[in-house]
């Protein structure tokens, strides 16, 4: 599987430069990711994107998938469905993308553990996402933001701010946790 996607966003659109990525496995979609979403649409092409194999969460059923892929559907959102685990793999499929992570997940992207705690692995592959010209815009996520997170020099120029973004208190992990 390279990527799939639907009907409310074009393949061109998707090659082009200066895409912007809401990066999550969106279980469910909330008013939090929607916000990122509106705040990045100001500047550039916008789209979700759900990987098939998550990091830390492993493979989503095909059920649980295409329960996902409704709740775009019914809302009309621009959706991309990829088998990339890792922001390497998705900087290669997608470069010149700007990926819009939450706090909580740019700190995986920084931690030594996702690079069998090797640190000279961990540069290469970040140094390879810069080299592909793509970016991170990481939003506030439980109280925290940038300003608690020291960035390497190599990434200072790569990390974007959003401009004047209010955090939305709410999770996916918490809305599952009320309805069950």
């Amino acid at each position: 599987m390279n990527y799939w996607h639907n009907q409310y966003i074009s393949k061109k659109d998707l090659e082009s430069k200066g895409l912007s990525m809401v990066c999550g496995s969106f279980d469910p979609i909330h008013e939090g990711h929607l916000t990122i979403f509106n705040n990045a649409m100001k500047d550039e092409i916008t789209v979700f994107e759900i990987t098939k194999q998550n990091a830390d969460k492993g493979y989503i059923s095909n059920e649980d998938l295409y329960a996902r892929i409704q709740s775009f559907e019914d809302m009309k959102l621009p959706l991309i469905v990829t088998d990339k685990a890792t922001f390497l793999d998705k900087s290669i499929m997608f470069p010149c993308t700007n990926f819009c992570v939450g706090y909580d997940t740019f700190e995986r992207i920084m931690n030594k553990k996702y690079y069998n705690n090797d640190t000279l692995l961990q540069e290469i592959h970040i140094r390879t996402i810069v080299r592909n010209e793509c970016s991170f815009t990481v939003y506030p996520r439980n109280g925290k933001s940038l300003k608690d997170f020291s960035i390497p020099n190599h990434l200072l120029g790569s990390i974007l701010y959003p401009n004047k973004f209010e955090e939305v208190d709410i999770s996916s992990s918490r809305l599952r946790e009320e309805g069950e």
